[in-house]
């Protein structure tokens, strides 16, 4: 028997099911307390399996034979199997994807078992994209556990390997998604790569559980009326920014508009729980609508939330909307709980923050010096 074959009988599959293999030394588990935000219990996976109507079985288009260990790639055949069919069932055992990864197509309902598991084949590329749902409307997504190859990859170049890449879409539900170890994000909302433009419309994702993941739990360069309710993101690390999530948007032809969060909490990622980076909007006349952050918790990491809302450059056309953060609490945050940048000095975003109490709203005024945009009450 060769070493090749070796290594994916024997090693492969033990590397796939050891959750602490390689992980990075200043890995924390999270509490069992915040792992409760997003349980899922058997009666809710049960009814939801219930509304995937006349479902086709991934597994019956598997080859003969196969295996149920995660060491053969079945890309081609899970690809084809999300082409022709729009309510699928994902077989209730870990399988091997190649770097192509896979397109999922509009109309579509995506339903992973209990024991359902996406392993990225380790690779070489700066950039890709585990589950792709690009430029499509209406998809359904319950329960996706994917792995990227974070500690398996093939070289350092790039930082844009995503768990779930959204781009140019519109009315999407993400339900309860497991992400761990991927090259970049576990969450990525960008552009549509087709036309440079398209935004995300109407998102939701709901009970999520990002871990590990190299850049950011979540990065969104473009949304508009998006929900995010009880997502837990945790031990970001390996390349800036380390946040657990980050509003980011490339340029300001991007659109940022009215996105809601809600029952968040940060744990142990590198750098910035919650990171707002919103200077490259200006320059352009825009409107935010409203962000709202509400019970927001993050422990552990640099800072709690970071601002940089305003822009280094003397734009005449701003960005125009509201901020709104309620009910924060922080614990064993190394340097600030909120971080303002510099650039606020120059910012046309308002913002208003709701501190606990009075004591908290006289520690944190000061923080907030340079930007008069920026107001905390009680």
């Amino acid at each position: 028997m060769n070493l090749k074959k070796i290594y994916y009988l024997v090693f492969l599959p033990l590397l796939f099911s050891c959750n602490s293999f390689g992980q990075s030394p200043g890995y924390k588990s999270v509490p069992e307390i915040y792992n409760r935000i997003v349980a899922v219990t058997s009666k809710e996976r049960d009814s939801i399996r219930k509304t995937i109507l006349k479902p086709f079985f991934i597994e019956s288009v598997l080859p003969k034979g196969y295996v149920k260990n995660g060491s053969v790639d079945y890309t081609k055949e899970i690809q084809e199997a999300l082409r022709i069919h729009r309510n699928v069932i994902f077989p209730n055992f870990p399988v091997l994807i190649n770097e192509k990864g896979l397109t999922v197509f509009a109309d579509s309902n995506l339903f992973f078992d209990s024991n359902s598991k996406i392993v990225l084949n380790p690779n070489s590329l700066a950039q890709y994209e585990i589950l792709r749902i690009h430029d499509v409307k209406n998809v359904k997504v319950f329960f996706p556990n994917i792995k990227g190859d974070k500690y398996r990859h093939i070289g350092k170049n790039g930082e844009w390997g995503m768990g779930i890449s959204l781009r140019g879409t519109d009315n999407v539900l993400i339900y309860s998604p497991v992400i761990s170890e991927c090259w970049g994000d576990g969450i990525y909302l960008g552009i549509s790569p087709v036309t440079n433009s398209g935004i995300n419309n109407n998102i939701r994702i709901i009970k999520a559980k990002i871990d590990d993941n190299r850049r950011n739990g979540m990065s969104i360069i473009s949304a508009q009326n998006m929900t995010v309710n009880k997502f837990v993101v945790s031990n970001t690390n390996g390349a800036p920014p380390n946040a657990g999530i980050d509003i980011e948007p490339d340029a300001n032809t991007d659109i940022i508009k009215n996105l809601s969060f809600n029952n968040i909490v940060s744990f142990n990622n590198d750098a910035h729980g919650f990171l707002f980076v919103l200077g490259h909007l200006y320059g352009k006349e825009s409107d935010l609508g409203k962000i709202e952050l509400n019970n927001f918790k993050s422990i552990n990491g640099m800072y709690g939330i970071s601002l940089r809302i305003g822009s280094d450059a003397n734009m005449n056309l701003k960005p125009s909307g509201i901020i709104e953060i309620a009910n924060t609490s922080f614990e064993n945050v190394s340097h600030q709980d909120y971080f303002s940048y510099d650039e606020n000095v120059r910012n046309n975003i308002q913002v208003k923050i709701k501190a606990k109490d009075n004591k908290a709203v006289t520690k944190y005024r000061p923080l907030f010096k340079n930007s008069q945009k920026i107001i905390i009450t009680q």
